[in-house]
């Protein structure tokens, strides 16, 4: 028997309403659209640093073992991508990412065996990235 990984779709949406006025606030209409095909690519670092290629990872992990930059490439507009940082070795180590633009600083978890997950939304052309 052949394993076929399994295809998951879906739409995710947020509305923000105005308070005030009730009406339905345009930036609150953002949607994308979710596709997961199969188990998450595992991404190496190598020196410190490391490329998350939305193109052909959009579910990913990497364990860090020293302070690394994750460079994130690509990204198809509506689209929602995601990442796991695991703390490998003895932990406290700081991810960096680059190329996205981050909705708040994140708090990364540094314990050994620790883990964080970066979600990122494709609005046009700019990569909006919230880490948790």
């Amino acid at each position: 028997m052949v394993d076929v990984p399994q295809t998951r779709s879906g739409i995710l949406g947020t509305i923000l309403i105005d308070n005030t006025t009730g009406l339905i606030l345009p930036q609150g209409m953002r949607n994308c659209f979710v596709t997961i095909i199969g188990p998450p690519v595992t991404l190496t670092p190598v020196a410190g640093a490391v490329t998350w290629p939305l193109a052909t990872a959009p579910l990913a992990t990497v364990t860090i073992v020293a302070n690394t930059t994750i460079t994130v490439t690509g990204g198809e507009d509506g689209m929602c991508y995601r990442l796991a940082i695991i703390q490998g070795g003895a932990g406290s180590f700081v991810p960096t990412l680059s190329g996205v633009t981050l909705s708040s600083t994140p708090v990364w978890a540094t314990a050994s065996g620790a883990s964080n997950r970066v979600y990122i939304d494709v609005v046009g052309a700019t990569l909006m990235a919230d880490a948790i």
